[in-house]
C-alpha cells in the first residue's frame, strides 16, 4: 500500500505558531521582570535612602490586622537576628506605632519575646520577663507615616 508524502505545513500554521511562542515569551519576561511589584507594597529599599527601610504598608490595614490578630511578627528574611514586632497602640492610625526587636539585648537566638493575648504584654520565653505593648526596654526602631498613610520602618535605627 502506498504511503502519502508528508507535505510541509501551510505557512499560515507556522506563522500562528511563531506568534504564539513570541507572545508566551513576552508574557513570561513581563511577569519575571515585574515580580517585585506584583508581590505587593511591602519591600525593603536600599536605593536613595541613607539606611535600609521596610515599607510595611497602609496604616489603616495594618491597624485592623493588629487589632484582630495581635502584633505583627516580621521575621528577618536575610537570616540575621533582626526579627521585629510591629504594634499599634491607641485609636489614631497616624500615630501610636511601635517597632522593636523581638530579642532582648545579649539574649541567645532561642530567647525572644512573644505576645501574650490574655495579659496584653510581651513575655520573654527564657526569663519570663514581661514588656508592655510598646516594647518597653526592647531595642526600638524608628517608624514614620507618610501623607498617604503608609508606614515605614527604619531597619538600622535600633536604639535602647
Amino acid at each position: 500500500m502506498p504511503v502519502a508524502k508528508n507535505s510541509p505545513p501551510p505557512i499560515r500554521q507556522v506563522a500562528v505558531l511563531g506568534l504564539g511562542l513570541l507572545a508566551t515569551a513576552a508574557t513570561v519576561f513581563f511577569l519575571v521582570s515585574q515580580s517585585g511589584e506584583l508581590a505587593g507594597p511591602n519591600n525593603i529599599t536600599l536605593g536613595d535612602s541613607p539606611e535600609p527601610v521596610f515599607q510595611a504598608g497602609n496604616v489603616s490595614r495594618l491597624a485592623d490586622d493588629i487589632a484582630s490578630h495581635g502584633p505583627l511578627l516580621l521575621s528577618d528574611l536575610a537570616g540575621g537576628d533582626r526579627d521585629i514586632f510591629l504594634n499599634h497602640v491607641g485609636p489614631d492610625t497616624a500615630s501610636g506605632w511601635h517597632a522593636f526587636l523581638v530579642r532582648p539585648p545579649e539574649a541567645p537566638r532561642d530567647c525572644y519575646v512573644q505576645w501574650d493575648p490574655p495579659s496584653s504584654l510581651f513575655k520573654d520565653n527564657c526569663t519570663d520577663t514581661t514588656y508592655p505593648p510598646d516594647g518597653g526596654d526592647l531595642p526600638s526602631l524608628a517608624v514614620s507615616v507618610d501623607a498617604q498613610g503608609n508606614l515605614t520602618i527604619m531597619l538600622d535605627s535600633a536604639t535602647q
